[in-house]
């Protein structure tokens, strides 16, 4: 079965502010910015910005398994967010997506945004021209298969899974590298 977005969550943009980001330790409000996420998509929540909202910011708050998809530039990529603390905004930049009410995981919903079929589809639908961007309506009539919740809990394993192995295997290539370079430099001493 397939779904539209906006039909298994709920969307809303995140908080863009009137002026400047200033970043200071004193404000109320940590702001998620694209800049912040790591390669592998977990977020440094130590290190973002704090700011005061120039407007309600309840609207805009972020919590433990909402999904982050990233609406304007070259990557229009979704993260799930984890370990979120209090206080914590996200950025205009994304689409907040709520799908837990719905029936739908939030790991399995960030997997779906990212697979090929579907980000061919979100660069059919994106606009602009120097900076591209996907409107939240047409982001929200995107269609995603949606399993049966056993089926979508099976496939996170399985993602978890090989999340581990790719870093157990970079792992064991900066262990090897580091082998080989003990080898060698041992041997040139000896030399």
């Amino acid at each position: 079965m397939k779904a539209k977005i906006k039909k298994i969550s709920e969307i809303w943009v995140g908080y863009q502010p009137k002026g400047r980001i200033e970043h200071d330790a004193d404000n109320t409000h940590r702001l998620i910015q694209i800049k912040d996420f790591q390669d592998d998509g977990s977020i440094d929540f130590d290190s973002l910005s704090w700011i005061i909202p120039d407007r309600d910011p309840e609207r805009y708050q972020v919590q433990e398994g909402d999904v982050l998809f990233s609406a304007r530039g070259r990557y229009n990529t979704a993260y799930v967010l984890e370990g979120v603390p209090a206080h914590t905004l996200a950025g205009g930049n994304f689409f907040v997506v709520r799908s837990e009410r719905k029936g739908v995981l939030p790991g399995y919903l960030a997997w779906a945004l990212n697979q090929p079929v579907t980000q061919e589809e979100i660069k059919s639908r994106t606009m602009g021209t120097n900076i591209s961007y996907i409107s939240k309506k047409a982001f929200g009539d995107l269609e995603v298969p949606v399993p049966p919740l056993d089926v979508q809990r099976k496939i996170c394993d399985l993602i978890g899974l090989q999340q581990q192995e790719q870093g157990l295997l970079m792992q064991l290539a900066t262990k090897r590298e580091q082998l080989v370079q003990a080898v060698c430099y041992q041997a040139a001493k000896r030399g």
